[in-house]
């Protein structure tokens, strides 16, 4: 029987602990690379390179949300909010303290714990952090523009959670980040 090599239920809940610190791991890695090579545009560019940050991010929110929907469309499944979640390409659930729950026509998401907000917090990076989670209005976007995103708290604010809103209007997607 192959009982006797099934890891046992130690094995498997350290490998899930592994996983997660290697995901917690990359996105700080992620989130202090933005900050250090935005800090250096910026400061080099001033306003211009702020500017040019920005449609970074932008760009860069829209490839992600296309890119998810081409993953749900290749697999065969209809572009919905249930596609976006379940399609999403970062693994939420592996580093983030993440909470979902659907409301009429949307879902709410809650983050109570960031390792990208937990990096920029120790490193002082608050601010340029607040340009880089305007990905998420994008992504929304590129995945469908009938999305409407929206983020009612911040950490990086001071907020016990990040609370994002996705709800499906009729017309196209007008919202943009708060400045």
């Amino acid at each position: 029987m192959c009982d006797s090599v099934k890891p046992d239920d130690k094995e498997a809940g350290d490998r899930e602990d592994e996983l997660r610190n290697a995901v917690d791991s990359m996105a700080r890695a992620m989130a202090a690379m933005f900050f250090f090579l935005a800090d250096e545009v910026i400061k080099a560019f001033g306003e211009e390179g702020k500017k040019a940050t920005a449609r970074g991010i932008r760009r860069f929110g829209l490839y992600r949300g296309a890119k998810i929907r081409m993953r749900a469309e290749a697999a065969g499944v209809a572009p919905t909010l249930d596609a976006f979640r379940k399609y999403y390409d970062l693994p939420l659930s592996a580093a983030w303290k993440v909470f979902q729950s659907d409301i009429p026509d949307g879902q709410i998401t809650e983050i109570e714990y960031c390792p990208m907000a937990a990096e920029w917090n120790e490193i002082g990076a608050k601010e340029a952090a607040r340009e880089y989670c305007a990905v998420d209005f994008a992504i929304t976007e590129g995945f469908d523009s009938r999305l409407s995103f929206s983020r009612e708290s911040s950490i990086l604010q001071g907020d016990r959670c990040c609370r994002h809103v996705v709800t499906l209007c009729r017309q196209k997607n007008n919202s943009s980040p708060p400045k």
